[in-house]
């Protein structure tokens, strides 16, 4: 995962009208690998439930058009993600990483997570001194991603590190490292390397799932979904096999990823 610290703070309102009643909320419009999104700290937000949920909706403001005019979100669910930075619940930790991910329609799935955006979170807990620091110039933030029940720990270069180029991401950056401590999940929660029963049409699917720190991933060779590999984003989330793809991972997970 590469991301520099690029912080924008904000002060989101929720949607109403500005009056006295209106609250600001200090924010930090953040990429985190190729994820972009507002990471929060929970000293700033409403307890955890649908207060907190409306400032993040509308910090956001995802819509059907996917256009997210009224907010900093995007159209597409890399784009739609929130993150709320808390001291450790649990000993051992830096800090509480709640990862959020926002729908075009306004729902939020906390239950998932997400590497990208972690690195963004653990910049904000590393600004408030959360960061462990190394001898290289380096530092440690161990975060607690409480959505999936697992522990990360994320690197921070050194100053002087060199930077790396990711796809889809303009320009370089020096590169944040994420590491999973996988515990209970299993790789493979089905127990095999190949779904059976899958079917695109009128022939057979192959695909595997993994599971990667809580979150089941869906893999599909792409000539076997009717797609070559290559297609532009509007092209490939129109293809058929995303229904296939959905049923694998149904049982698995609320947001399944291909």
């Amino acid at each position: 995962v590469s991301g520099r610290h690029q912080a924008a703070h904000e002060e989101v309102v929720p949607r109403q009208r500005m009056s006295e009643k209106a609250r600001l909320v200090r924010a930090a419009l953040m990429r985190g690998g190729t994820s972009k999104g507002v990471v929060f700290r929970a000293a700033d937000l409403p307890p955890a439930g649908a207060a907190r949920d409306a400032v993040i909706v509308a910090a956001l403001g995802p819509d059907s058009t996917g256009l997210a005019i009224d907010g900093v979100g995007g159209g597409v669910t890399s784009t739609l993600k929130a993150a709320v930075v808390a001291p450790p619940s649990k000993p051992g930790f830096a800090a509480d990483y709640h990862f959020a991910q926002v729908s075009r329609g306004g729902g939020i799935d906390w239950r998932s997570n997400c590497a990208n955006f972690a690195s963004a979170a653990a910049l904000v807990a590393a600004d408030d001194g959360m960061a462990l620091r190394e001898a290289d110039g380096s530092a440690v933030v161990r975060l607690w991603a409480s959505g999936a029940g697992e522990a990360m720990s994320v690197t921070l270069p050194a100053t002087d590190a060199p930077p790396v180029a990711i796809a889809g991401v303009r320009g370089e950056a020096p590169p944040l490292r994420v590491e999973f401590e996988l515990g209970g999940h299993a790789l493979l929660p089905t127990g095999r390397p190949e779904e059976e029963g899958l079917r695109l049409g009128d022939r057979p699917l192959r695909a595997t799932i993994v599971d990667v720190a809580g979150n089941p991933q869906v893999l599909v060779r792409a000539v076997e979904g009717g797609l070559r590999g290559d297609e532009a984003a509007e092209e490939a989330t129109a293809a058929l096999v995303w229904e296939a793809v959905d049923a694998a991972a149904a049982p698995h997970s609320q947001s399944p990823s291909l």
